[in-house]
């Protein structure tokens, strides 16, 4: 595929996590807060894992559990669609709806840095978890990680351009 998309309108919306069953099924892990992105007969960005990018299309699309099961055109059974795990599925920003005030893109904070508001560095956040209620930020320095209620009591700030997110955390965590 030609680079025809500047980098910066490019956005991570999921990663194959998986192969599905022995017909080619891929399960991609969204990054998305809506799954309507994910439709049947859309074209995605894949970026491997050296780097390089290709044009896909989820031929077919449906929800499974806490992710996404879709057909690639052209991927026929398990084998191939194993070769595809760990591809980032990458859409142009245009298509994606535009986000309210104080809502952000799950790829606008991934690996942003974390601190508490008395400057203490927490980490990166390197994962976002989906839950009933409310999201979970996963941030990790070196072997410690914290989970962080994705809440307004909790988020104090985020600050895309500088890549910062300070918290208040609870007592206790």
């Amino acid at each position: 595929m030609n680079n025809i998309i500047d980098d910066h309108q490019l956005v991570t919306v999921g990663v194959i996590a998986g192969a599905h069953g022995i017909a080619g099924w891929i399960k991609i892990r969204p990054w998305a807060q809506s799954d309507d992105i994910f439709v049947s007969g859309r074209q995605v960005i894949a970026q491997h894992r050296d780097g390089r990018r290709q044009t896909i299309e989820l031929a077919r699309v449906k929800p499974h559990q806490r992710f996404i099961l879709a057909r690639v055109a052209g991927i026929d059974g398990r084998d191939q669609a194993q070769a595809l795990v760990g591809i980032n599925l990458m859409l142009d920003k245009a298509l994606l709806p535009p986000v309210e005030a104080d809502e952000y893109y799950w790829a606008d904070l991934l690996d942003m840095t974390v601190l508490t508001q008395d400057g203490e560095h927490l980490g990166q956040l390197t994962d976002i978890i989906r839950t009933g209620a409310n999201d979970v930020y996963v941030v990790a320095d070196g072997n410690r990680e914290t989970l962080i209620p994705a809440i307004a009591s909790v988020i104090r700030s985020i600050d895309i351009p500088r890549q910062t997110m300070i918290v208040d955390l609870p007592d206790g965590l």
